[in-house]
C-alpha cells in the first residue's frame, strides 16, 4: 500500500507542477494559450483535485478512472506537436482563438514548447498511475 501511495503522490505532485507552470506562462508572462492548450489544461487541472482527494481519503480504487485525464492530455498534446512539427499537417482547423495552434512559441527552454511539456508530464503521470495501481493490486 505504501508503494501505491508514493506513486500516487508523485503523480499528484507532477499535476500540481504542470498546473502551476501553465498558469505561470499565461498569467505572469501574459501569453494567451491557444485552443489546443486549453484542452490540454482541461485534462491536467482536475488531476490536482482528484489525486489530492484520492490521497487524502486513501481511495486508490479511483486510479483507472483518473487515468483517462492524462491519456486525453497525451493524445491532444501529440496532435498539437504534430501540428507544430510536421509542415503542411492541417487535417482540419482547430484554432478558434487569436493565437494559432501551429505556431511554435518558445518559453525559455530552447526548442521545447508547451505541448511537449504537456506530453512529457501526461506520460509521466500516466506511468505513475499505472505503477500505483499495480502496487495497489499486489497489496490486496
Amino acid at each position: 500500500m505504501k508503494c501505491a501511495k508514493i506513486y500516487l503522490y508523485l503523480a499528484w505532485l507532477l499535476a500540481c507542477i504542470m498546473t502551476l507552470g501553465s498558469l505561470y506562462v499565461s498569467l505572469v508572462t501574459h501569453r494567451e494559450p491557444c485552443t489546443l492548450c486549453w484542452y490540454q489544461r482541461i485534462c491536467t487541472f482536475p488531476l490536482t483535485i482528484f489525486l489530492a482527494v484520492a490521497l487524502y481519503k486513501n481511495f486508490l480504487a479511483v486510479l483507472p478512472y483518473v487515468a483517462l485525464f492524462p491519456l486525453g492530455g497525451l493524445l491532444i498534446s501529440s496532435f498539437h506537436i504534430a501540428l507544430q512539427e510536421i509542415p503542411g499537417f492541417r487535417p482540419f482547423k482547430v484554432c478558434s482563438s487569436s493565437v494559432s495552434c501551429a505556431i511554435k512559441e518558445a518559453i525559455g527552454l530552447g526548442p521545447i514548447t508547451p505541448p511537449m511539456l504537456t506530453f512529457l508530464g501526461s506520460f509521466l503521470i500516466l506511468l505513475f498511475l499505472v505503477l500505483s495501481a499495480r502496487c495497489y493490486r499486489r497489496s490486496r
